[in-house]
């Protein structure tokens, strides 16, 4: 078992549990915020176990933060953290994994097809390749929109010229420059109508030489009105025959909400493929965590019991996203206490964590 001189280390020195600076006789405080610079902000107990601690550095780990300033105690203090050394290395070495199976970043070597996953791929591949024109995803956060992004960007072979909009804050000519840029142009430059002509030439140049053009939006429920009109005027780029350019626009719930405005009825008109991705059953979240225990090295070790399994589909909803975060601390309250699979002990300990966490 890991020890809390192991997870305070600073730069190889072993330092005192931050209690240790509060004065004599004082009380330890019930809580203390971390504020990990610079990426996010937690609020925990105070680290007095392993488990805690634990908890506090795989945090920080995760959220690729350098520093901790402890607020809770008589002067606070700045806690640089080692790159040497952290739960992951021993994470993986107590349950003989790999690697991390429940990482928060979309990858799509961990992708898990449920059917309606599948189902919500093949609808956006038929409206690609059909030249549909307007095709809509909506999901959930942290429903597995983003990962669904990047496995269809892999079903897309070279003949498919792509440009992937990750944030679409933009003003119109922000977008246009950066679609350019997604398609192969370095640093273009010129005003609105400029931009517009330079695309507009790029989709003409693609056609001839027989290949296509996709633009995909991610967060589309960012987007301002005037600029999914701006958007809708995109499509208008078009020969006698076909569409120059295919429209994927993928967004939260609040994307069909939009769509629903009357003032973006020509819009709406022109969607002619659109899917939904549902929350996953407690059947498939089962499915889910056995596989992404597999891709990362499990062979039938380590374990969710069945009551884990129920607990977490409870907290997550069947939400991808979520059973990643419960999982993980799952996994790391199990490696705390040693033991080789996640009881629902250890279950109960990452759920109350998150769900403090969350409040």
């Amino acid at each position: 078992m890991v020890s809390l001189s192991q997870i305070q280390r600073i730069r190889g020195r072993s330092v005192p549990h931050p209690s240790a600076a509060l004065k004599d006789g004082a009380p330890a405080p019930k809580r203390v915020t971390l504020y990990t610079n610079p990426l996010s902000i937690t609020v925990c107990r105070s680290p007095a176990n392993v488990v805690e601690a634990c908890r506090v550095f795989a945090l920080i780990e995760r959220r690729g933060a350098r520093q901790v300033r402890v607020i809770g105690l008589p002067t606070a203090k700045v806690y640089e953290w080692t790159d040497n050394w952290g739960p992951t290395t021993v994470y993986l070495e107590h349950f003989r994994l790999r690697e991390m199976p429940f990482n928060l970043t979309p990858g799509t070597k961990f992708l898990h097809f449920t059917n309606d996953h599948r189902q919500a791929l093949e609808h956006l591949l038929f409206g690609i390749r059909q030249r549909k024109g307007f095709i809509v995803l909506t999901g959930e956060v942290g429903a597995g929109k983003t990962t669904l992004c990047r496995a269809l960007l892999r079903e897309l072979d070279t003949h498919w010229k792509t440009a992937l909009i990750l944030n679409p804050r933009l003003t119109e000519p922000q977008l246009l420059r950066l679609i350019l840029i997604e398609l192969g142009h370095i640093e273009p430059k010129g005003d609105k109508l400029a931009l517009r002509e330079k695309l507009n030439n790029y989709l003409l140049t693609q056609a001839e030489s027989g290949n296509e053009v996709v633009l995909i939006i991610d967060e589309s429920q960012c987007l301002s009105r005037d600029m999914l009109e701006n958007i809708r005027l995109l499509s208008n780029l078009e020969t006698e025959t076909r569409k120059l350019i295919q429209i994927v626009l993928i967004g939260q719930p609040e994307l069909r909400e939009m769509l629903n405005d009357h003032r973006l009825r020509q819009l709406r008109q022109r969607i002619s493929v659109a899917y939904h991705l549902e929350k996953m059953s407690l059947n498939d979240t089962a499915d889910y965590i056995r596989h992404r225990l597999k891709v990362a090295g499990a062979n039938g070790k380590p374990s969710f019991d069945t009551e884990s399994i129920q607990l977490i589909y409870k907290f997550s909803e069947g939400i991808p996203r979520q059973v990643n975060s419960a999982c993980d601390m799952a996994m790391l309250a199990a490696y705390s206490r040693s033991t080789p699979d996640v009881s629902i002990e250890a279950t109960r300990v990452a759920i109350d964590e998150l769900e403090g966490i969350c409040r």
